[in-house]
């Protein structure tokens, strides 16, 4: 897994200039253990900046690669190992060797340790012979889908050549890659994980002008992806022909073997003729490139090219099971009973079947007999049930078979629950807890690379628990990151990759779907953003946002909305804006403000109702007080004596002094009088009249009780506790008692010490303090740690 020497291309007149570090004795660490855990065994090996080995990981009983710095270097090596270590951290593909930990100390050698790739770099095994174009191919998608990733997150990783890329033993018999070293990868500046409150210092460092890091010949003298795509294109070059060209050579592709598409690709990428400045560019021509290719020959010379690489390597062998039995009735496909239909749609019937292998009952989908034999149809029929099955999320059906026979079917997990068309105005935390749970089904259908665009009430559903299922992706976009999963298998089919079927004039509902998707103008995730707020828009107001009488928009006012609900009418405004580019940024966006609403919306009920409670006690303790004094100034009436007569009945009031004592009263002894005098004056209900008096005119000694809006502020007062944590919006739920603070969940999800971002805030929240009387209580409370900037209106 060693790396070449980087080299810098300046823009002197000399072309190419090697910068080195002045050479030292090397230092040995065979045998040492870092961190307590990192057994080193064998080098693998060095650059000018840093030693790599293979470790143990003591903990977990499994090898790792362990990268050491020298700790003879000056500032500028320094702060790209740290880059790289926090590039990698932010990094989660499959393609792309993922962190394990990093330390950084002061005092010791700075290391960061990664997965071990069992297998061979590219360098080595172009180094053997010619790669088949097959196996190129293969390898191309699954880099150009790890690259497009990085890009997508901000990070162009500058350095790509063969000797940086791992084709990896792995169960499937197959080729599978993955892209290693990100020791000179730049971040872009407006990339979050370039933010100040993400990056470390060092980490944030810009590349100068006049020191372009890259590798030649695999460098080509631009920033940006185009640097990442040459490169690509370039290593792939490599691999096909088994030579590396010199510095501004010709590259010879002139190989009868290699396939013509697949070398119109890579000269037009070397060209640098603009028409492949992105890595989703590349991705899709390399793509139209294995389309030629025959699938069962491509997938033979991959795999016997692996066999001979990893000659110890076992592909998994197929499973043969039993032979079905046969059926004692006619089934569907030989095994599914049938039952009752649910529903039609455009193009598909859902009946309901009960399948005997696993004793359940499933939702069947067919396609209608009059689009039989259409083969676009058919091809859009798998991609829904491909949609579905690629999108890991409770709140979407699960695929359970897909076949062909006797026509095209698949089977999901039945959906029970009561269809929102069916609901009208809904109280609004209700409404917007139920957009949540829609916009976080979204949120995890768009990073799969999925596109709904048919948002609507009928196809959502509510179940138990009050929580949304979102039903019929039938109308369904894949985005090219969908194609870009999975690479360990060949590439999705041309015809499944179309957008719009022949059929197909008007996609979505109007009303709902947004106004690009119909008028045919494009799709984005932010299509889907404008269907979720239509259908909250829907639940708020009882009505739809389209008048259909009109088959306009209605405008959407803040005095349409209740005061508390005023913020709503902002953001259901952007979200349901014409122009795409108005609306927020993706799902992730909607969901934090949506969040922010709801909690700002509870928080206005819980005060309300402290209000009316606070004043309903008031009441009551005001008119038990007059109650009782009223009692006390009214004695009960003495029998009468003839010789005596009746005294006069005075109402004593509380802020006046007393009466004398009228004449007609017969005189007591002077300590009666002294006793009854006491007593009048300690009476109960003269005592609780002091005490709330003082209660009211001085505050309470004893420690408040706690309450959300107070552990909010508390936490925004001191949110420079959490600089080191993940900037964003959280929504934690703590536990406070005796002082302490206790994090229990982090956005809805159990806290867990083995999540980084977990244990940073739980860290922060240790070093704030409470009252330690207050009464023990769970809290749910909003941490922002966005920059103000960024925080929405």
């Amino acid at each position: 897994m060693a790396s070449d020497a980087p080299i810098t291309l300046g823009r002197a007149p000399a072309p190419w200039t090697l910068h080195r570090v002045p050479e030292a004795a090397p230092r040995e660490f065979i045998g040492e253990v870092f961190g307590e855990r990192y057994l080193v065994r064998r080098r693998i090996g060095a650059g000018g900046m840093s030693t790599v080995y293979e470790a143990q990981d003591t903990t977990l009983g499994k090898r790792v690669v362990v990268k050491i710095l020298r700790d003879d270097l000056p500032s500028d090596p320094v702060d790209r190992f740290r880059r790289e270590a926090h590039v990698l951290g932010g990094l989660s593909h499959e393609h792309i060797a993922h962190i394990i930990d990093r330390r950084d100390p002061e005092g010791g050698p700075r290391y960061l340790v990664t997965e071990y790739v069992d297998g061979h770099d590219l360098a080595e095994l172009s180094a053997r012979g010619k790669l088949p174009a097959a196996v190129v191919i293969l390898i191309g998608l699954q880099v150009a889908a790890a690259l497009a990733y990085a890009h997508e997150v901000g990070v162009i990783h500058r350095d790509i050549k063969p000797s940086n890329m791992m084709l990896m033993r792995h169960p499937s018999g197959d080729i599978f890659v993955k892209v290693i070293d990100f020791g000179i990868a730049k971040l872009m500046q407006d990339s979050e994980l370039a933010a100040p409150e993400n990056a470390p210092a060092g980490a944030r460092r810009k590349t100068r002008d006049v020191d372009i890091l890259g590798t030649a010949p695999f460098w080509c003298g631009e920033e940006g992806p185009t640097a990442d795509v040459y490169a690509l294109a370039m290593t792939l070059a490599v691999l096909l022909t088994g030579r590396v060209p010199n510095a501004g050579a010709p590259v010879d592709l002139s190989d009868p073997a290699i396939p013509a598409k697949l070398t119109s690709v890579l000269q037009t990428a070397l060209a640098l003729d603009g028409q492949f400045t992105t890595m989703n560019a590349l991705d899709a021509a390399l793509r139209e490139a294995s389309d030629l290719l025959d699938p069962k020959v491509a997938e033979s010379d991959r795999r016997r090219y692996f066999a001979e690489t990893f000659p110890r390597a076992k592909p998994l062998a197929a499973a043969v099971g039993d032979a079905a039995p046969a059926p004692r009735a006619p089934r569907f496909a030989d095994r599914y009973i049938l039952c009752d239909e649910l529903g039609q749609g455009g193009m598909g019937l859902v009946r309901t079947a009960f399948d005997p292998e696993f004793r359940r009952r499933v939702a069947l989908k067919t396609m209608l007999p009059k689009y039989a034999g259409r083969e676009r149809l058919q091809a859009r029929f798998r991609r829904e049930a491909r949609a579905l099955a690629a999108i890991d999320h409770p709140g979407v059906p699960r695929v359970y078979e897909i076949g062909s026979k006797p026509e095209p079917y698949f089977t999901m997990e039945i959906v029970e629950g009561l269809r929102l068309e069916s609901e009208t105005r809904i109280e609004p935390v209700r409404a917007l807890s139920l957009a949540i749970d829609l916009a976080e089904i979204l949120a995890v259908a768009h990073d799969a690379g999925v596109i709904h665009r048919d948002v609507k009430p009928a196809n959502i559903m509510i179940g138990k628990g009050d929580r949304v299922r979102l039903l019929d992706f039938g109308m369904c976009l894949l985005l090219p990151r969908y194609h870009q999963r999975e690479l360990l298998f060949p590439p999705t089919p041309p015809i499944e990759r179309y957008e719009t079927g022949e059929h197909e004039r008007v996609i979505g509902t109007p009303g709902y779907t947004a106004p690009e998707v119909i008028a045919g103008e494009g799709t984005s995730v932010r299509s889907d953003i404008y269907s979720v707020c239509a259908v909250l828009y829907r639940m708020l107001r009882g009505q739809p946002l389209v008048d259909p009488s009109t088959s306009t928009s209605r405008p959407i006012r803040r005095g349409e909305f209740t005061g508390p609900l005023a913020p709503v009418a902002d953001l259901l405004r952007r979200g349901t804006a014409r122009d795409p580019g108005d609306r927020p940024r993706n799902m992730a966006d909607l969901l934090a403000e949506l969040e922010a609403l709801r909690t700002a919306l509870r928080r206005t009920g819980r005060r309300q109702t402290l209000i009316r409670v606070v004043v309903l006690t008031a009441l009551v303790s005001i008119v038990a007080a007059l109650s009782a004094a009223w009692k006390f100034a009214t004695p009960p009436a003495e029998p009468r004596d003839a010789r005596v007569p009746a005294p006069a009945i005075v109402a004593v009031s509380l802020d006046s002094p007393k009466p004398d004592p009228l004449p007609s009263v017969p005189k007591s002894p002077p300590e009666e009088l002294a006793a009854g005098n006491k007593e009048t004056k300690e009476t109960k209900p003269a005592k609780d009249e002091k005490a709330l008096r003082a209660l009211v005119a001085s505050p309470s000694p004893t420690p408040p009780v706690l309450t959300e809006d107070i552990v909010a502020a508390r936490l925004k007062k001191q949110r420079d506790v959490f600089e080191t944590c993940q900037a964003g919006y959280h929504l934690l739920r703590v536990e406070i008692a005796a002082g302490r603070v206790t994090l229990l969940e982090v956005n809805g999800m159990p806290f867990s010490p083995g999540v980084p971002e977990h244990t940073c805030l739980a860290d922060g929240l240790r070093q704030i303090r409470f009252p330690r009387g207050s009464p023990a209580a769970s809290f749910i409370v909003p941490l922002d740690l966005r920059p103000a900037p960024e925080r929405p209106r």
